[in-house]
């Protein structure tokens, strides 16, 4: 066909839509080993052949039709009405062409249909992707602004798994914090019920996957755990092996790690690129928050131990985890411990109980007040 188009001239502005050839050793684009065949097959000196070009109305080249008589060992040109019998096998082919183009047609209709349905379907993707990205910050914002009022770190963890439970789709979210209280801190929520086995391993994968973090040595059972249930299903959750998607991101303030997040998810691949790049951006903020946090509270520490330390009274102050903040001289005095000995959580509630004063102790824990 490509040869043949060299072939196809203007004649009275009309297409040349067939050729007889003679000889086909004379033409160019005769393949010598297919003549040989042809010879073979048929016996015959196969030297001759009238080509029909199939034209579109659009001047196309749809396809060639090859006719020839060497069946009868004859030549084209020796049959009687050879120049009628040319006419009337064009007019033939005619029909062939009009098929042709119907077909073509056809095609291109079925091919914009798809493009049509494709489109839609793309457009559809771009409105859902951009709900889905107005969800995000709209989240964002409203986090980001309720988070600029808390000095609890306790609320600041509970508004960032708040916020990416509205985005993201998963069944449960771990969070091990570092320093915030001596031995670290788990918080796990959950939305359905799930056994106390599938809770450690959580927990013990949460812990495994920040130990390349850190320098400092982790002991699992030190760890204090908190548990919050928010059970939208009363449905239990499978147990680990039906787990189908993980995601571990560091919770990283000034280059110190100070935290992960580990969310897991029943839902197959639900961890694609948008929603990690949410996962991290929303790990930003509680980084971000809870770094600031803690060198507010060392600062708040210092410049209160400054002004406690100069109190003739015995002064106490434990954070809201029951642990020791600050103890002034008056106070070790009290309590009969060396001013230059550290004084642990467990060495100050000894002394406490030794000395007659548990009860006032927990006086002071339900009244929120410290008086010693």
């Amino acid at each position: 066909i490509k040869r043949t188009k060299d072939l196809i001239v203007k004649n009275n502005n009309e297409p040349l839509d067939h050729f007889y050839i003679k000889d086909r050793k004379e033409t160019f684009f005769t393949n010598k080993n297919t003549l040989k065949k042809d010879t073979q097959t048929f016996n015959y000196p196969c030297s001759d052949g009238l080509y029909i070009i199939l034209v579109s109305e659009e001047e196309t080249i749809l396809g060639i039709v090859f006719i020839n008589n060497w069946k009868n060992k004859q030549r084209l040109d020796d049959v009687p009405d050879f120049k009628n019998m040319i006419n009337l096998l064009r007019r033939l082919t005619t029909n062939i062409v009009t098929a042709l183009d119907n077909f073509l047609i056809h095609k291109k209709i079925e091919s914009l249909l798809t493009d049509q349905k494709q489109l839609k379907k793309r457009i559809q993707k771009d409105e859902e992707d951009l709900k889905q990205r107005i969800l995000e910050l709209t989240v964002l914002y409203e986090t980001s602004n309720s988070l600029g009022y808390s000095l609890d770190y306790n609320q600041i963890v509970n508004l960032i798994v708040d916020g990416l439970y509205k985005v993201l789709v998963f069944d449960v979210c771990s969070i091990f914090l570092i320093d915030f209280i001596p031995d670290g801190e788990i918080i796990t929520r959950i939305n359905r019920p799930v056994s106390q086995q599938f809770l450690d391993i959580i927990q013990a994968n949460t812990i495994s996957a920040i130990v390349p973090f850190v320098k400092k040595e982790i002991e699992p059972k030190k760890i204090k755990t908190k548990l919050e249930t928010r059970c939208i299903t009363n449905k239990p959750l499978p147990e680990i092996k039906g787990m189908k998607s993980f995601a571990n991101v560091p919770l990283i303030f000034k280059e110190e790690v100070i935290g992960i997040i580990n969310i897991c998810s029943s839902t197959k691949n639900a961890f694609q690129r948008n929603e990690m790049t949410f996962l991290h951006t929303m790990a930003n903020q509680l980084s971000s928050h809870l770094g600031r946090l803690k060198i507010i509270k060392r600062l708040e520490k210092s410049k209160m131990a400054s002004l406690i330390k100069s109190i003739p009274d015995g002064v106490i102050m434990i954070d809201e985890n029951h642990q020791l903040e600050i103890i002034n001289p008056a106070a070790l005095n009290l309590l009969e411990l060396n001013k230059d000995q550290k004084v642990s959580n467990k060495l100050f509630l000894s002394r406490f109980k030794e000395m007659g004063l548990q009860s006032l102790y927990e006086e002071a824990l339900n009244s929120k007040t410290f008086p010693i």
